[in-house]
C-alpha cells in the first residue's frame, strides 16, 4: 500500500465517527493526486525558482492530506513551468504580508495569491440521516 492510499485511509478514519458512521470528507487526497503531485515535484525539483515550494511541501509533511494547500501550489506551478512562465514564489506583497506567485507574461504583471476552500464547520454539519429499511444512513447533504 503506497503513502497516498494511506493518507487517504487517515481522512477517512478522522471523519469516522463514535455511533460508526462513516461519514466521508468535503475534500481529500486521491491516490491519483498524489501520484501525480509525486511527478510534479520531481519535475520542478530541477527548477530553481521551485526549491522554495518544494521545501516547504517537504518540511509539512510531503504529499499528504494535511498538506493539500501547498500541493495546490504545487499544481500551479507546475501550470507555470509548462508554459514556460518563471515566477516568483512569495513574492512581497502589502506591509510584510506575500503572494504566491508573482510573473510578468505579454507584458503584463500578475500577482497572484491562490486560495483553496477548505470545509467549513457548516458543511461538516450539514448532514442529513436517510433511512433505508431498518437500516439508518448518514450523508452529507
Amino acid at each position: 500500500m503506497n503513502t497516498h492510499r494511506i493518507s487517504y485511509m487517515n481522512s477517512v478514519q478522522r471523519n469516522f465517527e463514535p455511533t460508526g458512521v462513516l461519514i466521508m470528507p468535503f475534500n481529500f487526497l486521491t491516490e491519483a493526486e498524489g501520484t501525480s503531485a509525486d511527478e510534479a515535484i520531481e519535475e520542478l525539483r530541477r527548477i530553481d525558482w521551485a526549491n522554495e515550494l518544494l521545501s516547504v511541501i517537504e518540511h509539512n509533511g510531503g504529499v499528504s492530506f494535511d498538506n493539500t494547500s501547498f500541493l495546490f501550489e504545487l499544481r500551479f506551478a507546475r501550470a507555470l513551468h509548462s508554459e514556460e512562465i518563471v515566477p516568483t514564489y512569495e513574492a512581497p506583497g502589502e506591509a510584510k504580508s506575500t503572494l504566491d506567485f508573482e510573473f510578468t507574461h505579454n507584458d503584463q504583471k500578475w500577482r497572484i495569491e491562490l486560495l483553496r476552500l477548505n470545509e467549513t464547520m457548516a458543511a461538516r454539519n450539514a448532514i442529513q440521516k436517510v433511512q433505508v429499511g431498518l437500516v439508518n444512513i448518514w450523508r452529507r447533504v
